[in-house]
């Protein structure tokens, strides 16, 4: 249940492609891993600040900020290896854990990477540069999920989005003394408690 929660999450806040179905077979450059096995389309990155970050559960438990990086080969005919790195810092809200095996106070402050590496099966049609820096954007999220600005996503570059096969996703949280949660297509561990 919490893999398929991660997958969903991932799939809506991360790539952007809430209408798109996972798929699990696939291009022989999905079975190799990606990145790259074509000519790279898009080389590109933006900042962003106050963006929600969900829960195990789908709370929001506190707001990022980063830089994000996303890269997107041709690995054949409407077909796209998408690469998504984030490095930036979260903010705590006051509540349940990012896990929900307790509680953490409000302003806590910490570091935070992830990567997110798909296969996905759409048409190439930029709607914004396709290298170099895009923009800077306060997303103002809430922490009951709103935000005035969507998530930077895949849609911006690749449309009529029809599956999606995820090779790798995983994402780091350090909160000093409060721990360390971890996420990955393989489940989660630890925690940010304090």
């Amino acid at each position: 249940m919490r893999l398929r929660l991660v997958l969903s999450a991932v799939l809506m806040l991360a790539v952007g492609v809430a209408s798109a179905s996972a798929s699990s077979g696939g291009s022989s450059a999905a079975a190799g891993g990606c990145p790259g096995g074509g000519p790279l389309v898009v080389n590109a990155y933006l900042t962003y600040r106050n963006g929600a970050d969900f829960g195990a559960d789908g709370h929001v438990w506190a707001l990022d900020a980063a830089r994000e990086s996303i890269k997107i080969w041709q690995i054949g005919t409407n077909t796209y290896c998408v690469m998504r790195q984030d490095t930036g810092t979260f903010t705590t809200f006051a509540g349940v854990s990012p896990e929900g095996t307790g509680t953490v106070s409000g302003g806590v402050t910490g570091r935070w990477y992830g990567e997110l590496v798909a296969v996905i099966h759409g048409t190439f049609a930029p709607t914004v540069a396709t290298s170099g820096f895009v923009g800077d954007f306060d997303r103002q999220c809430q922490q009951d999920g709103t935000c005035l600005l969507p998530d930077f996503n895949a849609r911006k570059y690749i449309s009529n989005i029809t599956s999606v096969q995820f090779i790798t996703f995983s994402a780091t949280f350090a909160g000093g003394t409060c721990g360390v949660w971890r996420q990955s297509v393989d489940g989660d561990n630890g925690d940010i408690v304090c």
